[in-house]
C-alpha cells in the first residue's frame, strides 16, 4: 500500500494596505526672496481640500475665490459659477500626477496671488486603519504675505514701509501684520499645527 503524501499548507500573507502620498513644493509667484512651502498630501484629497491646506500653510483667510490650472484644464469650486471642472470631486489620484508635474493655484482674483505647485515626490506608505490620513508641512522659507495687502507689488510696498520708520505709511503698515512679524521667518511647527487642527476640526 503506497504511503500517502504529506500535504503542505502554504500561507499567503495578505498585502498591507497602502496610501499614496504626494509631496508638493509650493511657491508664490512674483516675490523675491522666494516664499515657498513643502507639504505632503494624501492622494485621496480633492483639489478643494488641497485649497484648504494651502490656506493654512500660507495663513490665508479663505475670503476669496480660487482656481487650479493644469495645462489647459481649469478646476474651480462650483460656487464660483464659472466654467471649469469641480474641485470638490477631483482627487489628486485622478490627476495621475508624477514627479515633476506642475499645477498653478490662483487665490484672490483682486490681489491675484499665483502659486506654482511642483510634484517633488510620489510615494506609497503603509496605511494605519485606525489613523486618518493627514497632510503635513515639511519645510518652507519666509513668512507669508497678509491677506488683502495688494498682491506681490502691494506686499513689496508694505515691507518697504515696515522697514523705514520715516516712510509716511510706516505706522499704518503695522496694522496689516501680526505683532512681531518678521518677513524672513517661517514657523514650520506652527504651520503644521494649524493644518493638524484644521483637520481635527473638520475644516479640511
Amino acid at each position: 500500500m503506497p504511503t500517502p503524501k504529506k500535504r503542505t499548507l502554504t500561507l499567503h500573507s495578505r498585502p498591507a494596505s497602502t496610501l499614496g502620498v504626494i509631496v508638493l513644493r509650493v511657491s508664490i509667484r512674483g516675490i523675491e526672496p522666494p516664499i515657498w512651502r513643502e507639504i505632503s498630501v494624501p492622494e485621496t484629497y480633492t483639489l478643494a481640500q488641497l485649497h484648504r491646506v494651502l490656506q493654512c500653510v500660507f495663513a490665508w483667510l479663505d475670503y476669496h475665490l480660487y482656481d487650479f490650472r493644469i495645462g489647459r484644464k481649469r478646476f474651480v469650486p462650483v460656487v464660483n459659477k464659472m466654467p471649469g471642472i469641480d474641485t470638490a470631486v477631483t482627487t489628486l489620484a485622478s490627476l495621475k500626477l508624477k514627479r515633476g508635474a506642475r499645477l498653478i493655484y490662483t487665490y484672490d482674483y483682486g490681489d491675484d496671488w499665483e502659486h506654482d505647485l511642483e510634484v517633488v515626490h510620489v510615494a506609497r506608505e503603509p496605511m494605519n486603519p485606525r489613523a486618518i490620513p493627514m497632510p503635513r508641512v515639511l519645510d518652507g522659507q519666509r513668512a507669508a504675505p497678509p491677506e488683502d495687502c495688494g498682491g506681490p507689488l502691494g506686499y513689496a510696498r508694505l515691507l518697504e514701509a515696515l522697514a523705514d520708520s520715516r516712510n509716511p505709511d510706516h505706522d499704518q503698515a503695522h496694522y496689516w501684520v501680526p505683532r512681531g512679524f518678521d518677513p524672513a521667518v517661517f514657523d514650520r511647527p506652527a504651520a503644521d499645527h494649524a493644518v493638524v487642527l484644521a483637520c481635527a476640526w473638520g475644516a479640511i
